[in-house]
Order: C-alpha cells, then structure tokens, then sequence
C-alpha cells in the first residue's frame, strides 16, 4: 500500500505528539505510598498510566507490577532541626528520600549533606 505524503506527515505528527505533548499529563500533588507488597500479590495489570486517569486526589502509583490509582501518602507532622549536625564522615548519603522512608514518626531531613531519617524537632 502506497502512503500519501499527506498520511505520512499526519502519522509523523501524532507520533511526536505522543511522545512529547501527552507526557505532560498533570501531576496531582503529594506522593506515592511506598510498597510494601510482595509482587506475588500485586495485580500486574496498567489500570492508569497518569495521574489524570485517577479519581479525586488519587495519584496513579506502581503497586510492584502494574500501575493503580492509590490515595497519596500523607505526609508525617512535625518539622525537621533547624541545625542538624553536619556529616562529614561517611560522605553524603541518601539514606531517604520521602517520609513514608522513614520508620514511626521519624521525617526525612537534610543533614547538611544527603538525607536521613530523624525524629521530628518538637517545640
């Protein structure tokens, strides 16, 4: 089958818009919970692939196989020290990147350089 050049120029067109135009899909605020689920019993189906696919405040999320749309993590309370003591030994370390990383009550905050889990500062 012959393609016209219009077809083509049509084809290329959506092709580039998929790629570029429809990944910019809002993102709804706050983060994934972490998972914490075996793979064995996650549903390994794309049931979102954005945000914008999920109800109300729900983000689409990886369940360890598949995509869902899962309510966002809440984030812990409290704030983290003002001055937290340098570490300077052992190099700069993420040992966290989110709360939900961090055990209890504990929040993840900069210790001058790279991230760990600490208790919250409490006035």
């Amino acid at each position: 089958k012959v393609i016209s050049e219009i077809d083509l120029k049509k084809k290329i067109f959506f092709f580039f818009c998929r790629l570029f135009c429809m990944s910019a899909e809002p993102t709804k605020p706050g983060v994934c919970p972490r998972n914490d689920l075996e793979v064995a019993v996650s549903v390994c189906v794309e049931m979102c692939s954005h945000d914008g696919d999920c109800p109300k405040d729900e983000k689409c999320c990886s369940n360890g196989c598949g995509h869902q749309c899962m309510p966002p993590y809440k984030e812990k309370p409290g704030v983290c020290p003002k001055n937290p003591e340098v570490a300077l030994l052992g190099g700069c370390v993420e040992r966290c990147s989110h709360d939900r990383d961090c055990p209890k009550d504990e929040k993840c905050c900069s210790k001058g350089c790279g991230q760990q889990c600490m208790p919250p500062y409490r006035e």
